[in-house]
């Protein structure tokens, strides 16, 4: 019996990937823009609070040059980074996430580009 409790907790932790971990992986949505990094932070937040009531609060920190906009308990994060062009997007969601849930986010940033 306590062996089947360390592999259910080691299947449960699997799913639970860091924001440095999934950063890590290739990101589930890329995309590069003329607009400002702020510009384009502002309105992912935005867009992703319109949704808080059902997939949580969001937030918007500091990433290097930067921000970062991050769903409650970092489930998804869009890295939102400055370049010579403009700024470039990358997007990441932890594993066992609803496609519907991530189709939304990946659809308010494409509005934001």
């Amino acid at each position: 019996m306590k062996k089947l409790h360390i592999v259910v907790l080691a299947l449960g932790l699997a799913g639970c990937a860091s924001i440095s971990e999934m950063r890590q992986g290739e990101p589930a949505f890329s995309a590069s823009t003329n607009k400002s990094s702020q510009q384009v932070s502002q309105c992912i937040l935005s867009g992703w609070q319109e949704k808080s009531a059902r997939y949580g609060d969001v937030y918007l920190q500091p990433f290097g040059e930067g921000f970062s906009v991050l769903s409650a308990g970092s489930v998804e994060v869009a890295d939102i980074t400055p370049i010579a062009s403009g700024t470039d997007i990358k997007f990441y969601h932890k594993s066992g996430i609803f496609s519907y849930r991530t189709d939304a986010r990946v659809d308010v940033i494409k509005h934001c580009i």
